[in-house]
């Protein structure tokens, strides 16, 4: 089911943008110990794929819209991204749950995950930083993915206008 990831690299292959290679499963084990969550099969394949973009390339860091997905090692808990980010609103239950995965323009708002401590409970996508409690955007990590390549309004969350993106 690796076919996310590919569609991922291949979307940003279109766009002159190269991704990075795959972890290892031994990688995403060390990560789910380490957080003592469970990565959700949908995303575990993805990072088994690519590893999100390169984040020390001045081209490659986020794609032409301004979404940057991160590499699994700088994916963390809402909790510890809200200490580098003071300035955002952070007042909201289940940070410690919710796991940022990903950017918008340079961290105008984040986007996060729910891991469970159990394999198969619902792992739905939030947008975090754009409002006083996190927006929910998708239901799973594959709809989000599905959004963005397909540059759905959902996923700039509500009240925002894709089109007028500056």
């Amino acid at each position: 089911m690796h076919y996310i990831g590919r569609e991922l690299a291949k979307h940003w292959a279109a766009h002159g943008m190269a991704a990075r290679s795959g972890n290892t499963e031994e990688e995403l084990r060390h990560f789910e110990e380490i957080h003592n969550a469970r990565l959700p099969r949908d995303m575990r394949d993805y990072l088994l794929c690519i590893d999100g973009m390169n984040l020390y390339s001045i081209t490659d860091y986020h794609d032409a819209n301004g979404f940057s997905f991160w590499p699994l090692s700088k994916i963390k808990s809402a909790a510890e991204e809200a200490r580098l980010h003071p300035e955002g609103y952070w007042d909201f239950p289940y940070q410690d749950v919710l796991y940022v995965f990903a950017d918008y323009l340079d961290w105008c708002w984040a986007y996060a995950i729910l891991l469970s401590k159990l394999p198969g409970d619902d792992s739905p996508v939030f947008i975090l930083g754009k409002a006083e409690l996190p927006i929910k955007v998708a239901d799973s990590f594959l709809e989000f993915v599905e959004l963005y390549l397909a540059d759905s309004p959902t996923i700039y969350g509500p009240h925002r206008n894709p089109s007028a993106r500056s």
